[in-house]
């Protein structure tokens, strides 16, 4: 242990001690430095086209509706709609957008009064809605809070596409 004392007191062994202590700390000096420009990256511009309207449209039987009151024309040459007969109708969604866009629709099923006003929770349930068969629309399901008696909540699984 004496030894070693008096050869690292020797002033040349201090003086490379010290110079070997600076270039440490050069090098770690440079290479922090190397780090943090490589961490930055070069910036780089796109251009990008975005629809400025995203649009969709309700289709009844092939035809586009309007005022989003449908079912004016199911009735045919009867006045009034009869308990247990069906009556074909046909919806349908159309996208009028750019792109191609993921689609909710709510449907509300009701009855409405001689004066027109909408009779909600008044046999709703007599008003049978039935999906496509394709098994692309899907209804939420009921315990989530998003569809009852008079209200139904569909999704289009895929992206529908523009058009």
């Amino acid at each position: 242990m004496k030894k070693i004392r008096e050869y690292l007191s020797r002033p040349a062994v201090t003086a490379v001690l010290f110079l070997l202590a600076i270039a440490l700390l050069a090098g770690s000096t440079v290479t922090g430095a190397r780090a943090a420009l490589s961490n930055f990256s070069e910036n780089y511009e796109a251009q990008m086209i975005v629809p400025n309207k995203v649009n969709i449209t309700l289709m009844e039987n092939g035809n586009a509706t309007t005022g989003g009151a449908i079912m004016a024309d199911v009735l045919g040459s009867d006045s009034t709609m009869l308990p247990g007969k069906s009556y074909a109708e046909s919806l349908a969604i159309r996208n009028d957008s750019g792109i191609a866009l993921y689609t909710r629709a709510t449907i509300y099923k009701y009855w409405t009064d001689a004066s027109g006003s909408k009779l909600y929770d008044k046999d709703a349930g007599l008003i049978e809605l039935t999906l496509a068969s394709d098994g692309k629309w899907i209804a939420a399901s009921e315990p989530s809070g998003s569809s009852s008696g008079e209200r139904t909540v569909v999704y289009y699984r895929e992206a529908l596409a523009a058009g």
